[in-house]
């Protein structure tokens, strides 16, 4: 009997839930098509409100002076005599703790910035194709010839009037591929604004329309922007950044350091209005773009006292990217460059060229052993120059820009070293800045005797890949610890 009630119950019950289904999903769609429509009106709304403040007058700003790069002094890396039989390496006879004057801790990425709505083009049967290329890479987007503008001036009412063009639906299409665009090619935000630089040059040929059309993807994409004029004939584009970068005159906007994509005027009027949710551009590297290939010749590497050897070649449309790649520094802090070099990650071609011979060279090995091995090929299969020799400056390196080029310093050798150390031996890795030298530091789960950092618990021994033929736990002569600062660094 209870069967039958539960059967007639189910009977009753089914067709309701179906119906609390069916207008369930009539409620969402409802309330998602409302959303986009907010989302849409809002998008709509702030462009608007753009559009009107572009025919008020601009705000003149002058620019501060650009940072420079510091200048380090030079020091020359130190060789241990040894006899060349002799293959092992000396090791600390005891330990000794290193004392430091601070411990920098860069911020690490936050999520990249976010259009204001989600951007659904609306479907389009014309397939007019822009394309351009970007370090040697093929990239296109449907952009129509029937939509391209020309600013009559870079007076306000025609910047205004060009705006209004730009945040119509025809170009909704042309922002979607150049989000996509930047997913695809895993590019970071300074990669992104130089692609749809590039992309806005291809299409439209001209300076000014270029710039504007940057800007308005740039600033659609949800990023920190600002409008500027030169001498009534030159429209500019500002970006904004929290890192201080080299080299490029700053104007402090609302507390926010804005730097120009183009021009190198030391004053500007301004269109000081931002945008809801904007984000200023971050210049770490959290994957590297993925570029076409045009790969170098290959680089045989070898160590002279354990033996370890590799050979790799570098992607050189990557290397044309990282010699256009702005230095910078957080926080006021020059030490904190180093780590935005450190903790890219090596090109995924060159680990596959580079990294099998090493790790066949310490297969087997305890874990000291192994960054032993490592600290030798970084010591011994690479040459030392001084960058004011090489480069007129000081010039970091990215760890293919080490595997590259044929000199390389304290500081190229310690982001590589961290690197190898961080992919093949998987252990945790500092850098310790000393005025004018930069070295490393290991964390092992074994006890080693030697020089080593004690922080968060966790003894840092030195590996100093500049002291040629130094072991693990060995500091360099003549470095002042007492000032010496501690770069934390990813895993």
């Amino acid at each position: 009997m209870r069967r039958v009630v539960s059967l007639l119950a189910l009977a009753v019950l089914l067709p309701l839930s179906l119906n609390a289904q069916g207008n369930f999903r009539e409620e969402y769609e409802k309330f998602r098509k409302q959303s986009v429509t907010t989302y849409s009106d809002f998008r709509d709304k702030c462009n608007k409100e753009f559009i009107e403040f572009l025919k008020q007058s601009w705000t003149y700003y002058q620019a501060g002076a650009p940072i420079e790069k510091p200048k380090e002094e030079e020091v020359p890396p130190v060789v241990i005599e040894r006899d060349k039989e002799d293959k092992k390496p000396v090791s600390p006879v005891k330990s000794t703790p290193m004392p430091f004057d601070e411990v920098i801790a860069p911020p690490r990425e936050e999520p990249r910035p976010m259009p204001l709505e989600p951007i659904r083009p609306l479907p389009v049967t014309h397939e007019d194709y822009v394309e351009f290329n970007f370090y040697n890479t093929p990239m296109k987007v449907r952009a129509q010839e029937k939509n391209k503008f020309h600013l009559e001036s870079v007076k306000g009412r025609d910047i205004s009037k060009a705006w209004e063009l730009l945040s119509s639906k025809d170009f909704d299409i042309v922002l979607a591929d150049c989000l996509e665009i930047r997913d695809r090619y895993h590019l970071c935000d300074w990669a992104y604004l130089q692609a749809l630089l590039a992309f806005s040059k291809a299409y439209l040929q001209s300076q000014n329309e270029a710039i504007l059309l940057t800007a308005y993807l740039y600033c659609q994409s949800g990023y920190q922007m600002r409008l500027g004029t030169v001498d009534k004939s030159e429209l500019t584009m500002l970006f904004g950044s929290k890192h201080q970068i080299y080299g490029y005159p700053c104007y402090r906007i609302d507390g926010v350091g804005f730097y120009p994509l183009n021009g190198t005027s030391q004053g500007l009027h301004v269109a000081d209005y931002a945008f809801p949710k904007e984000k200023g551009m971050s210049l770490f590297i959290t994957e590297e773009p993925l570029l076409a290939r045009d790969d170098s010749e290959l680089r045989e590497l070898k160590a002279e006292r354990l033996g370890a050897q590799s050979a790799s070649s570098v992607n050189k449309n990557l290397l044309a990217f990282y010699e256009n790649y702005p230095s910078s520094q957080l926080d006021n802090n020059v030490v904190t460059r180093w780590a935005m070099y450190a903790d890219v990650p090596l090109d995924p071609r060159t680990k596959e060229q580079l990294y099998p011979p090493l790790k066949e060279a310490i297969a087997g090995k305890s874990k000291p052993e192994a960054v032993e091995i490592l600290l030798d090929f970084v010591q011994s299969a690479f040459e030392y120059e001084y960058d004011n020799k090489v480069w007129g400056g000081d010039r970091a390196f990215f760890s293919e820009e080490t595997l590259y080029f044929p000199y390389c310093d304290c500081e190229d050798r310690s982001i590589l070293l961290s690197r190898l150390v961080r992919d093949l031996v998987g252990l945790d890795v500092i850098l310790i800045y000393y005025p004018g030298h930069l070295a490393s530091a290991v964390h092992f789960d074994e006890d080693i005797k030697g020089d080593y950092i004690y922080l968060n618990n966790k003894k840092f021994m030195v590996c100093d890949p500049t002291y040629i033929g130094a072991s693990i736990g060995m500091s360099m002569p003549g470095m002042d610890n007492k000032s010496a600062k501690v770069i934390l660094l990813k895993r």
